[in-house]
């Protein structure tokens, strides 16, 4: 029989002593390695909770380098890479590099640029993309669903601007007053100056650029020449597959004319126009579609095409749809509406006065003669467009209305009133195929 003796108290205040020196040898490594080094090297240790997905490197030209906090120094860029908080990216003159965060943004930095990512110093910055441009130009494209939100802020040493579902671009002098310049191709841009209280708004198709004394310029339009600087930021505008899926199923529950339609996208005039088309979900559970155009230079047309299946101009009496504004969105003074077979367009109408509120269209195609319809178009384009050559439009309901039967023609001593329709085909000499 083995009888166990407690264990006396000096036992007890031994262990405790060995715990309590572990703590605070623990406590004195944490404090040194947060502390005592150098912000890069904070960042490493100091964890935030961040929802943003990573800023990944997905495609360069050239021979742009990256900023190594571990080696101190430039090293070629991998292609794949991410670029965490604290990196600068630079490139020559011969490149230039394009990041990515997975379905929030694509930006590119343009040649002989700099660029950094920013160290958060709080919680709220951890999740909001910052990047500063310490030189040279930088385009950018957001999706649309950051509209209201600020989560990328992109600055220079002249401003800060907070970026809201844009395409933009922003460019950062090395002169002696660091001009600063911020151009807006689709959405709003938010500029703060040196001084808080120095801010301004650009939209669409506006800029404004930082005077000699650091203030802000009051935004206005952008000219041709820095039309055609900021253009090639639509080109960072891309759907993944599972969007473009999504756009499909999205317009089969848009019914009526979607119903035999089995593609669609847009088109436009290479390098100087651009278009989109979005079908959105609304509060009421409805499908519509959104059609968006910028036809900025002369002489460029752009649009949305549908391909058609089952479906005979002889079998119907007219194509109507449901046509609004979009709130705070220009909109053009008129677009062209095509109805083709094989190529050959059949019938072309020319809609106008777009209102507020939703309103009820209707174009007669009155044939006799079968012809199948294979696509119909919507056209914008720079000289139909109006002042408004960057804009867009909303539509509900597109759909073919069938013939009715005739009912037997009986003698009448009434002349029937004629009412012209609301809009008439385009004379034949317009009926060109775009």
């Amino acid at each position: 029989m083995r009888i166990e003796k407690p264990a006396s108290s000096t036992s007890h205040k031994s262990t405790f002593a060995l715990i309590l020196a572990v703590l605070l040898a623990a406590g004195f490594f944490w404090f040194y390695q947060t502390f005592q080094r150098s912000p890069s090297e904070k960042a490493a240790v100091i964890h935030f909770e961040s929802a943003l997905p990573p800023l990944e490197i997905v495609n360069f030209t050239g021979t742009p380098e990256i900023y190594s906090k571990i080696d101190k120094s430039w090293m070629p860029l991998q292609r794949g890479g991410l670029m965490a908080w604290g990196d600068r990216i630079r490139t020559g003159a011969d490149s230039e590099v394009d990041l990515r965060a997975a379905d929030q943004m694509v930006i590119r930095l343009k040649a002989n640029s700099e660029l950094e990512r920013k160290l958060p110093a709080d919680q709220a910055d951890a999740n909001r993309y910052q990047i500063h441009l310490i030189r040279g130009l930088v385009l950018g494209a957001t999706e649309k669903k950051a509209e209201t939100e600020k989560w990328l802020q992109v600055s220079t040493p002249a401003i800060v601007a907070s970026i809201r579902g844009t395409v933009f671009a922003v460019r950062a002098e090395e002169d002696e007053g660091h001009v600063s310049w911020v151009g807006v191709l689709r959405g709003a841009v938010e500029v703060t100056g040196q001084a808080q209280q120095d801010q301004v708004t650009v939209k669409d198709m506006q800029q404004t650029t930082t005077q000699i004394d650091g203030t802000l310029g009051k935004p206005i339009r952008v000219s041709r020449e820095e039309w055609d600087d900021m253009k090639e930021a639509y080109e960072l505008i891309q759907k993944s597959a599972a969007q473009e899926a999504e756009q499909m199923d999205l317009s089969m529950q848009a019914g009526g004319l979607f119903a035999n339609v089995f593609d669609h996208g847009t088109f436009f005039t290479p390098k100087v126009g651009y278009a989109w088309r979005n079908f959105v979900k609304t509060e009421d559970g409805k499908v519509v579609l959104e059609i968006e155009y910028d036809v900025f230079p002369r002489g460029s047309y752009v649009g949305m095409y549908m391909k058609v299946r089952d479906a005979d101009i002889a079998d119907f009496e007219a194509l109507q749809m449901r046509v609004r504004r979009i709130p705070g969105t220009g909109y053009p003074d008129a677009f062209r509406i095509e109805v083709k077979s094989k190529g050959q367009t059949l019938r072309a109408f020319t809609p106008k006065i777009f209102k507020k509120e939703w309103q009820t269209m209707q174009f007669p195609l009155r044939a006799d003669k079968k012809a199948p319809i294979s696509e119909i178009t919507f056209v914008f384009s720079h000289d139909q467009s109006g002042e408004n050559t960057r804009g867009a439009l909303r539509f509900a309901d597109i759909e073919f209305l069938p013939k009715k039967a005739e009912p037997p023609s009986q003698p009448s001593s009434v002349t029937p009133e004629i009412v012209p329709p609301a809009v008439m085909p385009l004379p034949s000499d317009e009926k060109t195929t775009v």
